[in-house]
């Protein structure tokens, strides 16, 4: 069934670097048995900018770029956008979005597992029929687009890991999956199988180059507020030239988890080359944000909460400072304390450079990692975090200042936010923002 759907995906209109009239692949997947590491790992990307809006077919994913940075370029003035609303046939737990011909394309997944799509086109709504009609319920969906025709990337194939989605890298032709025994499938003209053991419910993480996933599963510690009591202990990075595979993996130590379902690449230390930042957790001591380079060496790190079972949601590096310096948002315990908290990057050392109380970015026990995001909210030049507050029911965005951090604005959502933030970025400068609400509804902010 897998590489049923797998030529399909590859023979598609949308993978460009596969042309239509290529063969697929009819040896079968290679399975590789051990870790077939390169004598030199690549780079990690090198630019902490998300792309540019303009270039090659767009992915929508529920955590905005394939680099894992919740991050949208462009601006849009949220206090004076009235938003349009679209009636949905049940509670959506998924939205994703790219844009479409001259407006956009909204995807948004129900808790049923139904799939419903609506295209925007000069402030019209209109329903568009999308393939896969129904993923497994929970699965978040991905969509695929050059502007012209669209996709949903899922397979929904019984062999693949329904907590998590596959990742598409158009340019070279393949599609990364997890599958439901933790096996990392490569699907294109050359299909491998890799036996590192994924976390079940990782995102696939890529710099337009290599790709990352959290592997390793344990459950050594057993917070469980992501989902499960599962976490990942290892961070495996593949190439994908000249043919996908293992390039580097390394082991958290000292008896700490990744407590997160995705790494973000960003050039914390503007150096050019993108770090690879998680959170990690322990028994002892609670949670850090370690940052580590791509050979696996840890080259800086927050301190740590102090106490076990506290959490930290990583969210997005960006120009935060009051000077366009960047910076790393987290929100510090969003389930208790709720700070909204900005890190700089000074040697060895995340240091909190400003900090605002009162709102939060994560439910307990969710998998949705999703709801909040870094951009231009305001159309002023300044970029700021969007969060949502305890109560779901408004959304608050948080600008740097040179004095520390502030809620810039609030507004009121009037239904709970149910679930992630998907925003698009336009080739004119422009953002869309849409969410689904508990109201069996899809808003979605457009200038």
């Amino acid at each position: 069934m897998l590489r049923k759907f797998s030529r399909f995906f590859l023979l598609a209109v949308l993978l460009t670097a596969c042309s239509p009239e290529a063969a697929p692949d009819t040896s079968g997947p290679t399975t590789l048995t051990g870790p077939a590491l390169t004598s030199s790992p690549p780079q990690i990307g090198q630019s902490a900018a998300p792309p540019s809006p303009a270039s090659g077919p767009k992915l929508g994913l529920t955590y905005q770029s394939a680099d894992g940075n919740r991050f949208v370029s462009g601006k849009i003035d949220l206090r004076h956008t009235t938003p349009l609303d679209i009636p949905l046939q049940g509670k959506p737990v998924w939205v994703v979005s790219a844009q479409y011909l001259e407006g956009s394309l909204w995807v948004a997944a129900l808790e049923s597992g139904e799939i419903e799509a609506f295209t925007i086109l000069d402030g019209e709504v209109s329903r568009f029929s999308i393939a896969p009609a129904t993923l497994p319920p929970g699965m978040p969906p991905v969509l695929v687009t050059d502007g012209k025709e669209a996709y949903l990337a899922n397979l929904g194939a019984a062999n693949e890991s329904s907590l998590t989605h596959p990742l598409p890298l158009p340019d070279f032709g393949i599609s990364v999956h997890i599958l439901a025994d933790g096996g990392i499938s490569v699907q294109g003209t050359q299909s491998m199988l890799f036996n590192q053991q994924a976390l079940l419910d990782t995102r696939i993480v890529s710099d337009g180059s290599n790709f990352i996933v959290l592997t390793a599963p344990t459950t050594a510690y057993d917070h469980g507020v992501l989902g499960d009591a599962v976490e990942a202990s290892e961070i495996s990075i593949y190439a994908t030239q000249p043919q996908p595979m293992l390039a580097n993996s390394f082991k958290i130590l000292g008896g700490r988890v990744i407590e997160g379902i995705l790494p973000i690449l960003a050039d914390l230390n503007g150096d050019g080359i993108r770090e690879i930042i998680v959170t990690e957790s322990d028994l002892s001591n609670g949670a850090q944000i370690s940052v580590y380079s791509q050979d696996g060496k840890k080259i800086a790190s927050s301190a740590a909460i102090g106490l076990p079972y506290r959490w930290r949601h990583q969210i997005a590096a960006a120009p935060f400072g009051p000077n366009g310096e960047i910076e790393l948002a987290d929100v510090l315990t969003p389930h208790l304390g709720r700070r909204i908290e900005f890190f700089q990057m000074d040697g060895s050392a995340l240091k909190v450079a400003a900090w605002v109380d009162g709102f939060t970015s994560h439910l307990i026990g969710s998998r949705n990692l999703d709801m909040s995001l870094a951009g231009d909210f305001d159309g002023d030049g300044i970029v700021e975090l969007i969060v949502i507050s305890p109560s779901l029911t408004s959304l608050a965005a948080v600008q740097r200042t040179m004095d520390g951090a502030v809620i810039d604005f609030e507004i009121d959502l009037e239904q709970e936010l149910a679930t992630n933030l998907s925003a698009v970025a336009f080739e004119n400068g422009t953002i869309g923002l849409g969410a689904g609400l508990n109201g069996n509804t899809l808003r979605v902010w457009l200038e």
